[in-house]
């Protein structure tokens, strides 16, 4: 009997042994696999990383033809048959659903270009696209767009106020709006059959930012300056 319990003894210091030793290991892995001792507060809320989709109602437009084969601000050449979308805002690659409000008609569209330049105005169409929800004919319709997916806001922004095909009238609106503002300068756009002279006023990074100064231009009687992503 005296041998026995010798025995279970050694036996449950043994076992209690190797618990120990795997305790040790498995802590001590543990330890390895830390983030370099990074506490919860370190981290920015999710709510903060996360980014939102975008919605917008408005008046959407189309454009065709007079664009076909020339280049779009992403730097792809305009194919009036393929379904994309010019927005002056949302980044360049956003795929968004645009829902005719009048008729309920849907399609997927990616935006590739800038535009449209007009106030009222939310989204430029393709041909193709304007076709497969029936507004080629009116040539406008009030639409709902919507991302598919989250939408990053960041990137930089400006405020374009006019559009000229003279030179010389958008050089006498630059001059003006340089005694007030900073970061004035003309983009030049070439259309098929001529010259598109746009002047913009800041360079943003937000647009929150930009739309303080787009709001005071409007208050100055420049009531068509709108938010443009560069």
């Amino acid at each position: 009997m005296t041998i026995c319990r010798c025995r279970d003894f050694k036996t449950l210091r043994s076992l209690r042994l190797f618990g120990g030793l795997l305790l040790l290991i498995f802590l001590t892995g543990c330890a390895v696999l830390q983030p370099n001792s990074l506490s919860p507060s370190d981290y920015p809320p999710l709510a903060a990383r996360a980014d939102k989709k975008h919605k917008e109602q408005g008046i959407a437009s189309w454009y065709g033809e007079e664009f076909h084969g020339r280049k779009t601000s992403s730097g792809e050449v305009y194919d009036m048959f393929a379904l994309t979308a010019a927005h002056r805002t949302l980044p360049l690659g956003t795929r968004v659903c645009v829902t005719n409000l009048g008729n309920r008609r849907q399609i997927i569209v990616r935006i590739n270009d800038r535009g449209p330049f007009v106030k009222e105005r939310i989204i430029d169409l393709s041909y193709r696209a304007a076709k497969e929800i029936a507004m080629v004919g009116p040539g406008t319709a009030p639409v709902e767009i919507i991302s598919l997916g989250n939408v990053r806001t960041g990137g930089e922004f400006t405020i374009q106020v006019g559009a000229f095909e003279e030179k010389a009238h958008a050089l006498a609106l630059l001059q003006r709006l340089a005694e007030h503002y900073k970061n004035t300068y003309i983009s030049v756009y070439k259309m098929s059959d001529t010259t598109l002279y746009r002047v913009r006023v800041a360079r943003c990074k937000t647009i929150r930012e930009a739309k303080v100064i787009e709001k005071e231009l409007i208050q100055n009687d420049y009531p068509w300056a709108i938010i443009v992503s560069r």
